[in-house]
């Protein structure tokens, strides 16, 4: 038996938690509790226990939702370093092959000659090279965390249908899909 009050309450809600979820009657929990524990022990007792409960709950659950997001967060921030990394990385892969392709068969001098004409040339006309899938997927990372966040605009959805939909009244609108249904049973 638990010794001071904090332990009859905790186990008290442990009871009714486990007799609540299997949807047993307020009534039938208060008759239960009494049993167990040799307590006195009221319906209004497991509704205000009930209710207790249930915010504990409702916390608890909002407190694994934000837990869940931040390790969702953590994934795609980690997703898009390596995206980065690899975009940069197939910029300077690119330049490294082309310049193996062309100087195949040039001397040291003229490779080192070729390699500084590249980059000078590089650097003057902007090239950049590189894949950019790597870039979207960068941008896939941020449309994600977007959405996480919630800062996307609401999505209008149009119809598609010609002419749009009819304005009905509830009654137009009943009675239309009884014909509708009525028409479909004579099929």
């Amino acid at each position: 038996m638990p010794q001071n009050t904090t332990e009859i309450i905790l186990k008290r809600r442990e009871i009714i938690a486990g007799l609540y979820l299997k949807g047993v009657p307020q009534y039938v929990i208060a008759e239960e509790v009494q049993s167990r524990m040799d307590i006195s022990c009221s319906r209004q007792q497991v509704t205000a226990d009930i209710h207790v409960l249930i915010e504990e709950w409702r916390e608890s659950a909002k407190r694994d939702i934000e837990t869940a997001k931040m390790q969702e967060l953590a994934k795609i921030d980690s997703l898009e370093r390596e995206y980065w990394e690899a975009w940069e990385k197939s910029k300077t892969d690119y330049k490294q092959r082309y310049v193996k392709r062309k100087g195949v068969n040039m001397t040291d001098d003229e490779r080192e000659r070729f390699i500084a004409d590249e980059e000078e040339r590089g650097q003057k006309e902007m090239i950049i090279f590189g894949d950019p899938r790597f870039l979207q997927g960068v941008q896939w990372c941020i449309n994600k965390r977007c959405e996480i966040f919630g800062v996307n605009a609401p999505i209008e959805i149009t119809s598609t249908i010609k002419g749009g939909f009819p304005d009905y009244t509830d009654d137009e609108l009943r009675d239309s899909v009884t014909t509708f249904l009525e028409q479909k049973r004579k099929k």
